[in-house]
């Protein structure tokens, strides 16, 4: 069992100081290099909170909860919140949600060969997520771009664990 309580320590990773994550820097990923592949470059992509509470008994506050970027190029020493985040300032317009966090994102050259993007990876991901009904649910999303601050709002394709799917 895990007790979480508030770190102590007086230079936090990262800290909610921005309109868009002044409530909390939630749980996210790291890619461990630049998204186009290239060394020294580490991203932070993290759930940006602006509102609370969030609780799926409760009404849910469109766009409380965003996806935002953080970069370091000193091995994570640093870090500096990207211009241009959030990247993915909200939920999909057209879902009724209870939560939108945790996002999950890395290259799947497995699906970029199904999609037929040879030549042109790209980065997937999946956000966490809920609704009104009993359940979870993974929200997919497919960047445009490998550059997390031209994500845009659209990303439409899935991504799963690469190593557990086969795609025939």
């Amino acid at each position: 069992m895990v007790k979480w309580e508030h770190s102590s320590d007086q230079n936090p990773v990262l800290s909610p100081d921005d309109p868009f994550d002044k409530e909390g820097v939630f749980t996210g990923c790291m890619l461990t290099q630049g998204v186009n592949g290239e060394d020294g470059t580490l991203n932070l992509i993290y759930s940006s909170v602006c509102h609370l509470p969030i609780h799926w008994k409760i009404p849910y506050v469109r766009g409380c909860e965003g996806i935002s970027v953080a970069t370091s190029t000193d091995c994570g020493k640093s870090w500096k919140k990207i211009h241009g985040n959030p990247v993915l300032p909200e939920e999909p317009a057209n879902l009724d949600v209870t939560g939108f966090r945790d996002p999950y994102v890395a290259a799947w050259p497995g699906l970029d060969e199904a999609l037929e993007a040879e030549g042109h990876p790209a980065l997937y991901g999946v956000v966490s997520g809920g609704g009104p009904q009993p359940g979870a649910c993974g929200l997919s999303i497919q960047a445009a771009s490998k550059r997390p601050d031209e994500m845009g709002l659209h990303w439409p394709a899935p991504q799963v664990y690469p190593e557990s799917l086969t795609i025939t």
